[in-house]
Parts: C-alpha cells; sequence; structure tokens
C-alpha cells in the first residue's frame, strides 16, 4: 500500500520486501493475499556473509557495523555493475590470528560472490510463490512486474538480477527502507466503495452491526485472506 499500488483492484500484484530479519513475498489482488511465502533471509543475513567472507578471505575480524559500512558502500548483487561500479571500500579491523592491525580493500565484486548463496534463496522463494499463483493472476504480475521493498531491495544489481532470472520485470520502490502500511482504516473506508464481490475488505461489517447482519455479507473468496495493514 506505502508503495501506492491498488491493493484492491481485480488484477493481481507481487510484493517482496526485503527487510532485516525475513524476507516476505506476496501475491495480492481485491484487497486480499492470494499466495505468499515467508523465509527467514534478509538483510542481515547479507551482513554476516560480509563478516564470514572478510575472516575468512582476509584473515581480519569485522564488527556487524563495520559489515554494514561494506554492504552500503560496495554491496552488489551483480559481479558486473558497469558505469554504476562504486569505487574499493577500504576497511581497518584486527588479524584474526594475530591481532595486528590490518588494512584490506573490499571490491563489489567480492561482495557480489559472498552474497551469491544467501540471494539465491530468495529467488528460490519467489518462484515457489509463483508457481502457487493462480494463472490469470500470474499474467498480471508479468505485465505489471515485481515489487522491491524494504532495505534489502536496495542492493546494488539485486532488480536487475532478479529481472534476467526470471524474465520478468523488478522495480525498486523509490525509498524503499521507509515505507509503512497505511492505517487499516483507510483501506476499509476505501473498500466501502466496493461491493463484497470486488473486495472481501468489503464484507467487514462496521462497528456496531450484529452478527446476524454480518452473516448475510458475502464471505471473503475461496482461499483468500483479508489484507490487513497496520
Amino acid at each position: 500500500i506505502g508503495i501506492g499500488l491498488d491493493v484492491l483492484a481485480p488484477e493481481g500484484n507481487m510484493v517482496v520486501d526485503i527487510g532485516g530479519g525475513s524476507t516476505e513475498v506476496a501475491v495480492i489482488s481485491l484487497g486480499g493475499i492470494v499466495t505468499d511465502k515467508s523465509l527467514r533471509i534478509a538483510g542481515d543475513e547479507f551482513t554476516e556473509d560480509i563478516q564470514e567472507y572478510m575472516s575468512r578471505q582476509h584473515n581480519v575480524r569485522v564488527s556487524e557495523r563495520m559489515a554494514e559500512r561494506i554492504k552500503i558502500h560496495v554491496g552488489s548483487a551483480l559481479s558486473e555493475l558497469g558505469d554504476e561500479a562504486p569505487e574499493d571500500y577500504v576497511v581497518y579491523g584486527p588479524n584474526k590470528i594475530t591481532a595486528l592491525p590490518m588494512e584490506v580493500s573490499v571490491t563489489y565484486q567480492e561482495v557480489a560472490r559472498c552474497l551469491e548463496k544467501t540471494i539465491a534463496k530468495i529467488e528460490t522463494a519467489i518462484l515457489a510463490a509463483l508457481e502457487d499463483t493462480p494463472p490469470e493472476l500470474y499474467a498480471d504480475i508479468v505485465h505489471n512486474g515485481i515489487w522491491l521493498t524494504g532495505g534489502g531491495a536496495l542492493l546494488r544489481g539485486l532488480s536487475k538480477r532478479f529481472q534476467d532470472k526470471l524474465n520478468i520485470p523488478f522495480h525498486v520502490a523509490g525509498g524503499a527502507q521507509e515505507y509503512q502500511s497505511l492505517p487499516l482504516l483507510d483501506v476499509v473506508e476505501s473498500s466501502n466503495h466496493l461491493s463484497c464481490q470486488e473486495s472481501p475488505l468489503a464484507c467487514i461489517p462496521p462497528a456496531g452491526r450484529s452478527e446476524s447482519d454480518a452473516g448475510r455479507a458475502r464471505q471473503p473468496l475461496s482461499g483468500q485472506r483479508v489484507l490487513y495493514a497496520g
């Protein structure tokens, strides 16, 4: 909702939210979640991969904070970024064996290699969600593209890598790290203009209605869960 998608529209939209501790993949249509996948892999895993790589490859110990800086300055999902390639980032830290100070220059190609396995797991989750998506909504997703949001979506080259692998357009939401869901009230008020058949949210009875009144409202579509925001 925060990225401007009309979640109440009668078409399929896929959103991949790569946060700090988890990645959420959801197909949304008619105000409900049709398909969703969740995995405990996201930005924090990228940071751990960088820490492990620096220790194994360069024999230097780096803190979580330093690994975050490496991810920001030279983090990449692709080993070739062309004109968008960042300059090498110099890291200072203690040798893990001798504890003597070290100075190591890190390239974005190195980071791309060390993040490869983690990014591949996210790709697998996206594919699994697509496999469970009804054909008519799948066609909408191929046409509209897939939206990436969350801090992990800002990794250089991530959208291009996914697009090249899956042959579906990927869009990175501007200010992806800052987007938040709108309050539920806003979503429910929007759904009041739709019939129950058009949106499951329209089936939610307003405060004060009796259970018998609510029972007369048509239930959400089969296999679909109402999308709650906030």
